[in-house]
């Protein structure tokens, strides 16, 4: 399960998107490339235990290896194994890039994450499914594939289009009257900063990418917004005090467009569960926005993640300017 701590779950990330690269790789080499590999001198660990990519980063260290290397018929299936290599990191790298261009301005879970990269993909090559189909297997494997996240687009796409020729005041009013679809809770007192569109106009060479032939021009939109929203709660001043005041909580969201203005994706910062919590029985849902519904879920999540910060900074487990009791540093709480 992926652990809570912030930088622990960057590396469950990381470790996700190497599963992704090493397994393109593999599966591009053929019988004789993995023998040749697999008959290079050994490490200090069991090969088995290693896969290839390491296990060649380590092996490169060793005079033996380089004696091995420069046999020509060696040397012939190792430059078909770096090949493979670039080949799958030019992939992954692109998977990973243009799926950076869908998430909200304010904030992404990983989650979310793992879905809106399925997703570009699968809008940009949608007759090679396989490498996103393997990383939606990684994610699965590691936890991090949710199905229940609603991504899916409200329709409201068009309504834009008059806004963005017309300029930032339309743009704005245009956010502030669908800002029910785009899950922006202004009863809970949201204020709308300034939007923004960009189109963007990629040329895809399926042929560098190994995802075909030929290449392809494709133009998106991107609606970015972001408001404010300010609570009341308590927080540490730089002498260590714990005092009362407003917080400012900025969300936010992107609409992913096409070139006639459709919408086909709605990402927001917080996350949209599709199915909320189950009410007790006899007990009648209310009838509330969407918006205000997953604002409410990161507000608790917020509350509690923040309580449990402060109540260790009350029992003495942190201070801001000292170190662990096991002597390791930490950053100054704020």
């Amino acid at each position: 399960m992926a652990p809570f701590e912030i930088h622990d779950r960057s590396t469950v990330w990381t470790a996700a998107i190497y599963e992704i690269l090493a397994t393109l790789v593999a599966e591009a080499l053929t019988p004789t490339v993995k023998a040749t590999l697999e008959n290079a001198p050994a490490t200090h660990k069991p090969q088995a235990q290693m896969h290839s990519m390491r296990q060649m980063t380590i092996q490169q260290q060793d005079p033996a290896f380089e004696d091995y290397y420069t046999e020509s018929a060696n040397r012939s299936d190792f430059d078909a194994f770096f090949e493979a290599i670039v080949s799958a990191s030019t992939r992954v790298k692109g998977m990973m890039l243009r799926a950076l261009q869908d998430i909200p301005p304010t904030g992404v879970t990983l989650l979310t994450l793992a879905r809106v990269l399925y997703n570009a993909d699968a809008r940009l090559f949608p007759d090679d499914p396989h490498p996103r189909e393997l990383a939606k297997e990684v994610f699965q494997r590691r936890m991090m594939w949710q199905e229940e996240i609603d991504i899916n687009a409200p329709g409201i796409g068009t309504r834009f289009e008059e806004a963005f020729h017309t300029g930032n005041t339309a743009l704005m009013k245009a956010v502030y009257e669908n800002a029910d679809a785009l899950r922006i809770p202004m009863s809970e007192g949201a204020r709308i900063l300034s939007p923004r569109i960009s189109t963007v106009t990629r040329t895809i060479d399926a042929a560098k990418e190994q995802r075909g032939t030929g290449s392809k021009t494709v133009t998106e939109r991107y609606l970015y917004y972001t408001y404010e929203m300010q609570y009341e709660s308590c927080y540490i001043t730089p002498n260590g005090e714990i005092a009362m005041g407003m917080v400012s909580i900025y969300k936010g969201g992107t609409l992913v467009m096409d070139e006639n203005w459709n919408d086909i994706q709605l990402t927001t910062d917080p996350d949209l569960w599709i199915y909320p919590e189950e009410p007790s029985e006899g007990e009648v849902p209310p009838a509330e926005p969407v918006g205000i519904r997953a604002i409410k879920m990161a507000k608790q999540r917020f509350i509690k993640t923040h309580r449990q910060s402060l109540r260790a900074f009350r029992d003495g487990l942190v201070r801001p300017d000292e170190p662990y009791p096991a002597g390791k540093w930490h950053c100054h709480l704020r």
